[in-house]
C-alpha cells in the first residue's frame, strides 16, 4: 500500500478534565507538603534536614483544579498536566481568548485574531531542567483545540501572554528561583518529586 493509499489519522481534539475543585485527599496531601516545605523555608533552610517529596499527576491535577476553584486566574479555565519522560510535561488548559484579545499579543498575526475566540482547549509541551535551586524550561509545542499543532512562534506566544498576565507575572524564558529551599525537581514516571 503506498503512503498516499493510506487513511489519514485525524487528530484527537483537545479536553481538559474538570474537577471538582474540593479538597480531596490528594488536594490535603499537597497542602500538607506545602506545611512542610513553609516551615523547612522558615525555619532557616538547615542543609542537615532535607524535604524530599513524591506527588503523583492525579494530586497535582486535583490541586490544580482545588487552587483555581479557589482563585481563578487570569485567562485560564481548567488546567491539567500529564508528565511525560525527560522531565516533560504536557499542559491541556482553556484558555480564554476574549480576555487573551484584551491584552494584545503582538505576536499573533491580526488574521487568526477573529478565529481565536471563546474557551476551546489547547495544550502544550514544556520541557523543564530544576536543579540548584533553579527552573529553567523549554517548549517544545503546542497543540490548538482541534489537535492539529500550531505555529510554533502562536503557541509560544499565547503561553507567554498567559504566564506574563498571572499575579506572579512569571516569564519561563529565564531562570525562575525555586520555592522553599527546593534544590531540584524531576519526573519519575507519573509522578513529580522534589528535594530541598
Amino acid at each position: 500500500m503506498r503512503a498516499a493509499d493510506q487513511p489519514t489519522v485525524k487528530p484527537e481534539p483537545v479536553t481538559v478534565p474538570h474537577l471538582s475543585g474540593d479538597i480531596t485527599p490528594w488536594v490535603q496531601q499537597v497542602l500538607d507538603l506545602q506545611d512542610t516545605l513553609v516551615k523547612f523555608d522558615q525555619s532557616g533552610r538547615d542543609p542537615n534536614r532535607k524535604v524530599g517529596f513524591e506527588l503523583p499527576e492525579q494530586a497535582v491535577n486535583e490541586y490544580l483544579a482545588y487552587r483555581l476553584h479557589q482563585k481563578p486566574r487570569p485567562g485560564l479555565g481548567a488546567v491539567a498536566v500529564t508528565f511525560l519522560s525527560q522531565n516533560e510535561v504536557s499542559i491541556a488548559f482553556e484558555v480564554d481568548f476574549d480576555s487573551l484579545g484584551q491584552w494584545t499579543v503582538s505576536k499573533i498575526p491580526d488574521a487568526l485574531r477573529p478565529v481565536l475566540t471563546g474557551k476551546p482547549a489547547m495544550r502544550m509541551t514544556v520541557q523543564f531542567d530544576a536543579s540548584n535551586g533553579f527552573l529553567s524550561t523549554t517548549f517544545k509545542g503546542g497543540v490548538g483545540p482541534d489537535g492539529n499543532p500550531l505555529p510554533p512562534l502562536i503557541a509560544f506566544s499565547l503561553l507567554q501572554a498567559l504566564e506574563l498576565r498571572q499575579p506572579e507575572s512569571v516569564d519561563a524564558s529565564k531562570p525562575i528561583p525555586l520555592p522553599y529551599g527546593l534544590k531540584r525537581v524531576w519526573i519519575n514516571k507519573r509522578s513529580i518529586c522534589g528535594e530541598t
